[in-house]
């Protein structure tokens, strides 16, 4: 797996170099801005402890205290709430805008960073499986875990990684639209490479046709299919 590549200029968006001949991009997206502040960065959870505040203040009525003294505080308090939910979704929005992911027909590439670009360039052959988790609205994570000694630091990489992997932190794509979509490319591409791998050292006789695989919806909560050599992709719990 190639380390985390600083550039300033991108002959494709998204890309730090123009794709050879033999490579094809099948896919190329952001995150959803709204569901990186829900998911990622717990906008609701933000909006309930604030709220939890502003009812603390008010039960300061009961207690006696002036009523110009509850409103100035819960208007305070709604105020910095406020700022606060104001500077998630700003994060929000600029993590959607620096953010995007590409898969072509050999690896799947990751520009990143909201200060400063870098990318990170997965190779299918450095990819020992993927995992995907779909969300209600179709949005939703697949996430990668590489072959190799190799890792990434997690502050490189966060957002852009697995909930609750800290010690190995697994490169994913965060809260992408039509997550099952993504994910059956993703199950092709990683097949059509394989069978491309393997077909020099098939006799022709031998020779057989492995169907791609399938994706399938769980329980409405993720997606899971197994793929060639080992791969899979399977669902991700909550």
């Amino acid at each position: 797996m190639s380390a985390l590549r600083q550039h300033d200029y991108e002959p494709v968006p998204g890309l730090p170099e123009t794709l050879p001949q033999d490579e094809k991009m099948l896919w190329q997206g952001r995150p959803d801005s709204r569901r990186i502040a829900v998911e990622v960065l717990k906008l609701r959870w933000i909006a309930a402890y604030f709220l939890v505040l502003i009812a603390w203040a008010a039960t300061g009525l009961a207690d006696g205290k002036p009523l110009a003294g509850i409103i100035f505080s819960a208007g305070v308090l709604a105020l910095l709430g406020a700022v606060v939910i104001g500077l998630v979704e700003a994060y929000a929005w600029a993590v959607s805008r620096t953010t995007l992911y590409t898969i072509t027909n050999r690896r799947v590439v990751m520009r990143v960073g909201t200060g400063s670009s870098v990318t990170l360039n997965l190779p299918f052959a450095k990819i020992a499986s993927a995992a995907m988790m779909q969300r209600s609205g179709g949005t939703g994570d697949i996430a990668f875990v590489t072959a190799g000694p190799e890792r990434i630091a997690l502050y490189r990489l966060w957002p852009h990684s697995r909930p609750g992997e800290w010690k190995n932190p697994q490169p994913t794509l965060r809260c992408i639209r039509d997550v099952a979509s993504v994910a059956e490319i993703v199950t092709r591409a990683l097949a059509e490479r394989e069978n491309a791998q393997e077909a020099p050292a098939r006799s022709a006789p031998a020779r057989q046709k492995t169907r791609p695989a399938e994706v399938r919806v769980v329980a409405g909560q993720g997606v899971a299919g197994k793929s060639l050599a080992g791969q899979s992709l399977a669902g991700m719990a909550k």
